[in-house]
């Protein structure tokens, strides 16, 4: 039977790349050139400021996004109006707040004229404004408009 080589690489204590040439079968990586969790790299995936994002944030506004497009209003504004509460500095969660009470958007969404506040949606759009989102003042001029 053939053996074959694997290389691992790990980032050490210090940060430096560590490298492990382990034989085929073997049983667990040498203490050396296991990774060490607290230095671990950034996600390839996330963005930085996702790490500095309450936990559950980034879920809940995944959550909400989805009830959103599944026409379920109501479970996306109770999704973002949470994660707006655990993160009260994101101007996303503000604005996508908003867009549950948009009476020019809820169409889109399937959502009858029954659940749409104009005045919530102001103050959730005025919020995100005031957090210095440019999307926010284009939201309250359509919002304007509609009216």
């Amino acid at each position: 039977m053939a053996r074959r080589n694997r290389i691992s690489l790990a980032i050490d204590g210090g940060g430096r790349l560590a490298v492990a040439a382990l034989l085929a079968g073997a049983a667990a990586w040498p203490a050396a050139a296991q990774p060490d969790q607290s230095r671990m790299l950034p996600s390839l995936v996330l963005p930085p400021a996702a790490a500095t994002e309450p936990q559950g944030f980034e879920a809940m506004m995944r959550a909400g996004d989805t009830a959103m497009v599944r026409g379920d209003i109501l479970r996306a504004r109770t999704l973002y109006e949470q994660a707006a509460t655990i993160h009260p500095r994101s101007a996303g969660a503000a604005i996508a707040a908003g867009k549950t009470y948009d009476p020019n958007l809820l169409p889109a969404f399937g959502a009858g004229p029954g659940l749409a506040d104009r005045d919530k949606a102001r103050s959730w759009y005025g919020r995100a404004r005031a957090m210095g989102d440019p999307a926010a003042a284009a939201m309250l001029e359509a919002l304007r408009q509609g009216s």
